[in-house]
């Protein structure tokens, strides 16, 4: 939702709304950083006993996380060393 409307507030001069404003050029700057904080899936190229393989959906840099640091969390999620991109390891993945 506020996804939605900050891609809609680049075709506003201004938004008000309550005790603060956000410009158009605002909206710019934020989308990017919330669709980076989304968790997105890694896009796996293998999986072995102990570790999987991927590649960031935003940069395209390999990560890797240890198994069984996602069998221990059930709700883990790392973000890409390169860019910041919130990354989801659980499954199912998502493979190249």
């Amino acid at each position: 939702m506020l996804k939605e409307l900050l891609t809609n507030l680049k075709s506003w001069e201004a938004w008000d709304f309550s005790a603060f404003k956000i410009e158009k050029d605002d909206a710019e700057i934020l989308i990017p950083i919330l669709e980076k904080a989304t968790p997105k899936k890694p896009l796996v190229r293998e999986t072995n006993g102990s570790e999987i393989i991927a590649k960031c959906p935003n940069c395209g840099m390999y990560n890797h996380m240890d198994i069984p640091d996602i069998q221990e969390c059930k709700h883990i999620t790392t973000h890409c060393p390169n860019c910041g991109q919130n990354l989801d390891w659980r499954q199912p993945y998502n493979m190249l």
